[in-house]
């Protein structure tokens, strides 16, 4: 997990058996990052076609003020594994480039012929303000993203003239109670 300066903090753990690296059983309460930090990330997970996951993440509480991003999931194309059962509560942004981000093609790069599941994210009770393009970016591989989850979620742009759209790419899910953005992948 990458936490992105100055809230740092690295969890793994090699199970010697199989050589998958991941993290499990995760808890973050009450940190704030910013500015100019990468947030909270769950990963970057699958680097060099590597299995990796991470499960059973909860982040509650944090805030983030004038970082590149807050609640992310991140994973390189062609890893194998899994991102499951994520939680990402009680979250304050202000003038976050990338509120709420899953990024399945992370540094830019294209589809390969594998793809780590991400399934079972929540982003619950977010709140403040994006000063990117999109407040929410759900960037999924072909393999698509299950249950994802948006409750409670009220992000506007910093530029009031501005709206803020979100991205969806291989999704599914629900929201509910979404103010701003409006998110059209989910069922709501």
């Amino acid at each position: 997990m990458d936490f992105g300066m100055p809230c740092s903090l690295t969890t793994s753990f090699k199970k010697m058996a199989t050589n998958e690296c991941g993290s499990q059983f995760v808890n973050v309460t009450r940190v704030t990052c910013g500015p100019k930090t990468h947030g909270i990330s769950v990963g970057s997970l699958g680097g060099g076609g590597e299995y990796e996951f991470a499960e059973h993440v909860n982040v509650y509480n944090c805030t983030f003020n004038g970082a590149i991003s807050a609640a992310r999931v991140k994973t390189w194309p062609g890893g194998k594994g899994y991102a499951t059962d994520i939680v990402f509560d009680q979250i304050i942004v202000n003038e976050i480039y990338y509120p709420i981000q899953i990024d399945q093609h992370y540094m830019d790069n294209p589809e390969k012929s594998s793809a780590l599941k991400v399934s079972d994210v929540t982003f619950s009770n977010i709140q403040g303000t994006c000063s990117g393009d999109n407040a929410v970016v759900l960037d999924c591989d072909k393999i698509g993203c299950d249950n994802i989850t948006l409750n409670n979620i009220n992000i506007t742009s910093i530029d009031p003239k501005k709206p803020t759209p979100a991205v969806c790419n291989n999704v599914k899910g629900i929201g509910n109670n979404i103010i701003s953005p409006k998110v059209p992948c989910l069922n709501q």
